[in-house]
């Protein structure tokens, strides 16, 4: 039987967990450095995220032990903004994902084979190596971290996810260039991060 994509929050308004998926609270690594505790708005249209009951993605690209990047955006908002890639660059990052990760078998090691950590509320397994290569985050200078949240709560099945900052080089070198332009312009629209800051000998962080 072929191997099912990965999830993408960007196909549907509501994402439709496995059956295996917990939620769990929300821990700090995933809440907001600049509002000092939980995200609580869509970064595109302004929408209640903790109360409203709607799902929401939220990202933070890191360098060293700083949050470059931080947002959080609710599907809806992120299906209008997913829009804006390329079909070329959308059908490269899926199969870069469908290559290098099985979505069924990382859903059996952490919620199956890893028991313990799967009964708790700790995401520790899932974000502490790259989801790619396996390297420990704790060796990374660079790297961005992915959670699917509903509420304060995060859902825990294929994501949480981290990604090295080396992965997140790989990633940006498959996507078209107009799909770069756009993530650029979206990251300095919203963070005033300059292009040039993206560029080698630096990372480009690549939207999830």
């Amino acid at each position: 039987m072929d191997e099912p994509h990965q999830p993408d929050p960007h196909d549907d308004e509501e994402y439709q967990p496995s059956s295996l998926a917990r939620r769990v609270p929300i821990p700090k690594l995933f809440e907001s450095v600049e509002k000092e505790g939980p995200f609580t708005e869509c970064l595109q249209c302004g929408a209640n995220l903790l109360d409203s009951g709607r799902q929401y993605v939220i990202e933070k690209v890191f360098r060293g032990p700083e949050a470059i990047i931080e947002l959080a955006m609710c599907l809806n908002c992120r299906d209008e903004s997913g829009q804006c890639m390329s079909a070329e660059s959308a059908e490269a990052m899926q199969a870069f994902f469908d290559a290098r990760v099985s979505f069924s078998g990382r859903i059996d090691e952490l919620l199956l084979r890893r028991e313990p950590a799967a009964e708790s509320g700790a995401i520790d397994d899932w974000v502490d190596r790259c989801m790619f290569s396996g390297q420990p985050r704790s060796e990374m200078r660079e790297y961005q971290v992915v959670a699917l949240c509903s509420g304060q709560e995060i859902i825990r099945d294929f994501f949480p996810i981290m990604i090295s900052g080396e992965v997140m080089k790989e990633l940006a070198e498959v996507l078209s260039e107009q799909t770069k332009g756009w993530m650029d312009d979206f990251i300095e629209t919203n963070f005033g991060m300059p292009p040039e800051f993206c560029e080698p000998p630096e990372f480009r962080p690549v939207l999830i």
